[in-house]
């Protein structure tokens, strides 16, 4: 029996955290808010000038907008108020409210919470029949260390299981969320619900687990999902409900028909998927005119300009002494950086700022487009393999144009990469991102000297030089948690894809080889020596240690690093695998090492540290 100790808000959404208040890494930290007892700041505070919520409905004065959310982010309950089942209607609940008088009572508003509001779970662990011990892939293992890895996770996956509760069907409208049909694996932690783009390396790990009926619904519940909203948003919960995330569900069904040849699956789910591109296509375009050609590309550009209500006084802040105009680009930009993934990192900021400067809306992304592009060609061969001609050839044509697109407007010869486009300044940004090689997965057979180029620029900026794994940026002044020090599992899995692509007589190959290895090994270790599984790493050493930054403590679990780490031991680490002797790195530090010098824009990751800690953290350069 589940018991709920506390409600949580984050960039995720508003989540049930279920943890032991004993283990010292279950504490959550919420950002620290300073309340004023001053009416008139309070009702300043209410009048946020905003016109397009996060989200629609009944639920949307409640749970995304308006004085009961604002209310309880400025007395501190945002906890607890809105809780996570109303106790009435939403109509007698905002009516509830409105009969209050104002600016309400610290004390009063309490009470009103306490009665209009309940806090039960909405999820329960979920049983899993296609779940069994030792499954039959995982004797491919050839490495002892690596096979404890992958059956401990194999273990998690029962833990991270979760499907509604019965009153979530019955009173749908009572509930901040969009229940799916089929159980589905949470990510873990405060994230006790189901998010879009980490299911990506979820589904690849139950796949690897020997587990198609759970990976099966998992895709049918976004097929519920796309026929609910038009498209797949961010997470379950409402409040997440109007941005999306990277566009990954093609590729997941690719993923599972390539393990279980389901062409009726396919078909079912091909008009869906057809649905969500138009979803794309007709609300995240935009226009580059190069060299007197007309460039289509796509964006994170979430519809929303108001404060997101999971970080409503984070949010608010920020945009600070802002007009309303700005303050609503700000607040829209937020939330696009939320829609990308990455929230949030220097990759969205203005040049040295924070998140007052967050300028998401005005960046075409080098990683988004990739997908989109692997979308339509997908798609392309899907329609066609149906006899359906004409839509595979239109969606062939899309694919083409945009990797000559990606290729012509985004690639820098120069540099020998990619880079994201920022609109404002009509011009590449030169920072290091791991998506800045994405590209080298649209080539079917990767042009070698296209390789050459990316392995020479990887080594130029020193991207390659952690033992952890490949950081997220060179960016340590933001203290976000996708800016260096860190390293996720998402990214270093797309860096390896991509480099993959070069095909395994290419140095690339190697190096996403021990890429890779780098990564597992990390992994490895905290199993060995915190028996947890980060959602972030440290990348300055390979021991285990979790990432840091962002909004919330380092959470464990964890859904897409599970996923992730087994698809790595399946390609590099089995007796199936291309290089099936391949061992894992030994990372050793090297005591000639000096300092490189090679960071865009004076992004240098050790500015603060010093050369006897750079050179015990750094693997051999040589």
């Amino acid at each position: 029996m589940w018991v709920p100790t506390w409600f949580i808000i984050t960039c995720f959404g508003a989540q049930l955290a279920y943890a032991s208040q004993t283990n010292p890494m279950d504490k959550i930290y919420y950002v620290e808010t300073h309340h004023r007892s001053n009416h008139t700041l309070l009702s300043e505070m209410l009048n946020v000038n905003c016109t397009v919520a996060v989200c629609e409905g009944p639920l949307a004065d409640i749970y995304c907008k308006g004085e009961i959310l604002a209310t309880a982010w400025y007395y501190g309950m945002e906890n607890t108020c809105p809780g996570t089942r109303l106790a009435f209607p939403a109509a007698k609940v905002l009516a509830n409210f409105n009969s209050l008088p104002k600016p309400v009572p610290k004390e009063i508003f309490a009470e009103y919470c306490r009665t209009n509001f309940i806090m039960v779970p909405y999820l329960q662990v979920a049983e899993l029949p296609d779940w069994k011990p030792h499954p039959p892939a995982f004797r491919y293992i050839h490495d002892a260390k690596l096979l404890h890895l992958a059956e401990y996770i194999h273990e998690k996956w029962i833990s991270l299981s979760r499907n509604f509760t019965a009153d979530v069907w019955v009173n749908q409208t009572f509930y901040p969320v969009v229940p799916v049909p089929h159980p589905f694996i949470v990510p873990g932690g405060r994230f006790q619900v189901y998010f879009y783009w980490d299911s990506y390396w979820i589904l690849k790990g139950l796949i690897y687990s020997n587990m198609f009926e759970t990976a099966k619904g998992i895709l049918l519940n976004f097929a519920h999902v796309i026929e609910y909203h038009g498209f797949i948003p961010n997470s379950g919960n409402i409040q997440l409900s109007r941005r999306s995330q990277p566009p990954l569900f093609a590729q997941m069904l690719e993923d599972y028909y390539n393990a279980t040849g389901d062409k009726d699956l396919v078909r079912h789910l091909l008009p869906l998927l057809d649905k969500e591109m138009s979803f794309w296509k007709n609300n995240r375009t935009v226009s580059i005119i190069e060299n007197g050609q007309n460039h289509t590309f796509y964006q994170y550009r979430a519809i929303s300009d108001c404060p997101r209500p999971e970080s409503y006084m984070d949010d608010y802040q920020a945009a600070a002494g802002l007009s309303t105009k700005d303050a609503n680009t700000v607040w829209s930009s937020l939330a696009s950086a939320c829609e990308s993934g990455i929230d949030f990192s220097a990759r969205w900021f203005a040049p040295n700022g924070t998140r007052n400067k967050v300028q998401t809306n005005f960046i075409v992304p080098v990683d988004l487009n990739v997908f989109m592009a692997r979308n339509f060609k997908l798609l392309a061969e899907w329609h066609n393999m149906f006899g359906e001609e004409s839509l595979s050839s239109q969606y062939g044509y899309q694919a083409s144009l945009l990797t000559s697109s990606i290729d012509n407007v985004l690639f820098s010869e120069s540099d020998g990469t990619w880079f994201d486009y920022n609109l404002r300044t009509r011009g590449w940004q030169k920072q290091f991102f791991p998506s800045n090689i994405y590209p080298l997965m649209l080539k079917t057979e990767a042009n070698s000297s296209i390789c050459d180029s990316v392995v020479q620029y990887l080594d130029d900026v020193g991207a390659l030089s952690f033992p952890g794994g490949i950081p997220s940026s060179f960016n340590n002044n933001t203290r976000e948690q996708w800016d260096f020090p860190n390293t996720w599992a998402p990214s270093v899995h797309l860096f390896v894809a991509s480099l993959s692509a070069c095909g395994p007589s290419h140095k690339a190959y190697l190096i996403a080889n021990e890429s890779a290895a780098k990564f597992v090994f990390n992994v490895y270790e905290s199993v060995v020596r915190y028996d947890k599984i980060w959602e972030k790493y440290d990348v300055r050493q390979s021991e285990g240690g979790t990432g840091s930054g962002g909004e919330y403590i380092p959470q464990y679990g964890f859904g897409w690093t599970n996923g992730a780490v087994l698809d790595l031991i399946r390609q590099f680490y089995t007796n199936e695998s291309h290089i099936s002797s391949f061992p894992l790195v030994e990372i050793m530090p090297n005591p000639n090492f000096t300092l490189p010098r090679r960071m865009y824009h004076d992004y240098d990751p050790w500015k603060d540290m010093s050369a006897e800690t750079a050179n015990s953290i750094l693997v051999n350069d040589d």
